[in-house]
Parts: structure tokens; C-alpha cells; sequence
């Protein structure tokens, strides 16, 4: 019981984190961690842009990432997972329970985070051709694009940071099932802010 207990508060909180990472990436509190994120936002998979391509492509090409992850996604993750194994540790976890967690935290966000989303991005997922999973597949893709195509007029993305799983954006107010169509103003302001990343 214990184990199926960790399982089940371990998604949670990697969702919790995983919604709250990619709201700071958006947000600019951190500069360099939102400009290195918009690399996938503006260059690779811009509101202008189609939002699938045959293959992925990767927004860390011809930048510093460690196993393909980009810098802004790393640094923080370790930092977070540190922070939680000495809460657990000052909490008196078993060692077996707090692996247990770092390990299934780092797996389910990298399916999530990695695998996923990346995904979403690719024509032809085997995902939109199994009749179980086709409904699901496809309105996660379109509220992730939906998340590519919301800029508010100050060039931010505000909307649908969660991956596959919305929760944590109808709890804070940030789901969007729909949008009015792109914000010329916003798209500038945007490219104006990152235009060094365009080049």
C-alpha cells in the first residue's frame, strides 16, 4: 500500500512542479530560462508556424544540453529533485521510498516532458490511429497548440502549461479550449523580445 501511495503522490507533484516549471519558463521572472525556451515557442514551433513536422525538431539544436534536454529544463529539475530528497530526508522517509520517488518523478516527467510533448509536435503518431487512445491524443495536441498560439498583447504565453493532463491549469485558471486566433500585437511584442533567437 505504501508503494502504490508513493506511485500516486509522486505524479502529483510531478505535475504540480512540471506546471509551475513551464509557467516560470513563460513568465520572465528568469530571464535566460524564458529566452532559452522560446527557442522552442518562436523558432522551432511558432504561432506562424505548422505545429507538427515529419521528426521533432529539437529547440536545444546548436545550444548548450545535457542528453538533449535543454538547460532551462535541467538545472531547475535537479535543483527541484534536490530540494525534495532533503524534505523527504528531514521528514524521516525510508531511503527505498525516497529513491522510489526521484526515480519515478525523473521517469514520469521525462515521458511527459520528453516523450510527449515531443509528440505532439510529430505527424502520424501511433497514438491518432489506436481507437482508445485517438480522442485523448488528439485534444491534448490541440491544447498544447493552443498553448503555441496564445500570446497576450504583451507577447506571453498564458495559457495550457500542463502536457497531457490539464489539471493543475483548471485548478489555476489557465485552461483555454479555444482562442480567437493569433494577436498580431502580441506576435510582435514577442519577436521584438527574443528577435536574437530569430536570427
Amino acid at each position: 500500500m505504501n508503494v502504490v501511495l508513493t506511485i500516486l503522490c509522486l505524479t502529483l507533484y510531478a505535475e504540480f512542479v512540471g506546471y509551475f516549471l513551464h509557467k516560470a519558463l513563460h513568465n520572465e521572472k528568469i530571464g535566460w530560462l524564458s529566452r532559452d525556451h522560446m527557442y522552442h515557442h518562436l523558432r522551432d514551433y511558432g504561432p506562424k508556424s505548422k505545429m507538427r513536422t515529419k521528426e521533432y525538431v529539437s529547440g536545444t539544436k546548436g545550444r548548450v544540453n545535457i542528453l538533449g534536454v535543454g538547460v532551462e529544463f535541467f538545472f531547475p529539475s535537479i535543483l527541484i529533485l534536490l530540494v525534495l530528497v532533503a524534505v523527504l530526508t528531514l521528514l524521516g522517509m525510508d531511503w527505498k521510498y525516497q529513491a522510489l520517488s526521484v526515480i519515478g518523478i525523473t521517469l514520469w516527467s521525462s515521458f511527459m516532458f520528453g516523450y510527449m510533448h515531443s509528440r505532439f509536435h510529430e505527424k502520424d503518431f501511433w497514438m491518432e490511429r489506436v481507437p482508445v487512445l485517438r480522442i485523448w491524443f488528439k485534444r491534448n495536441r490541440r491544447l498544447h497548440a493552443i498553448h503555441h498560439v496564445d500570446l497576450s498583447e504583451n507577447g506571453l504565453m498564458n495559457s495550457n502549461y500542463g502536457i497531457c493532463f490539464f489539471w493543475m491549469d483548471r485548478l489555476f485558471g489557465t485552461l483555454k479550449t479555444k482562442v480567437g486566433g493569433l494577436s498580431q500585437k502580441g506576435y510582435e511584442a514577442a519577436v521584438e523580445r527574443y528577435k536574437d533567437i530569430l536570427k
